[in-house]
């Protein structure tokens, strides 16, 4: 009974080797927006509907101040070494990636819109919530539910 259980322990990790860490997409092109994330995951943030004749900046605010994460100017992308391994800007659909998203990567990031003269555009605040891994994922169809449990660490 033993080797049996220890078979299914090490099934069950090879198992989730195999899958893919989340992927979350969200829309931040209204002015404020909320984002849930995986730990681990990647998550995909499209910021505008369309990026032509503007010039982005975006930046995590933290309590110390606002640290860049990347910028936009006629269409060459400059990330930010802090981010720059696991990040990048897709100008074709105005959308920002980061991957293996850390808890550390919480909290409210800020996006400012310029257009190519310099005058100010708009704003669009982010908060981004990353969550522990999910760990199950259950659905009801006769319910027409979904229910989501997460590993908190």
């Amino acid at each position: 009974m033993e080797q049996v259980l220890i078979l299914l322990v090490m099934l069950a990790g090879a198992t989730n080797a195999f899958f893919t860490p989340a992927e979350t997409i969200c829309n931040a092109t209204l002015s404020r927006s909320l984002c849930s994330a995986t730990l681990g995951g990647s998550v995909y943030i499209q910021v505008m509907a369309n990026t032509s004749g503007h010039m982005l900046f975006f930046k995590k605010l933290l309590p110390s101040g606002p640290i860049k994460v990347f910028n936009l100017k006629r269409e060459k992308v400059m990330i930010q070494e802090a981010f720059r391994n696991r990040s990048e800007f897709f100008v074709s659909n105005s959308t920002f990636k980061m991957t293996s998203v850390e808890k550390t990567d919480s909290g409210l990031y800020t996006l400012e819109v310029f257009d190519l003269n310099g005058v100010y555009v708009k704003s669009v605040n982010v908060t981004l919530d990353v969550q522990g891994k999910l760990i199950q994922r259950l659905r009801d169809p006769t319910a027409n539910t979904l229910s989501l449990t997460w590993e908190h660490r």
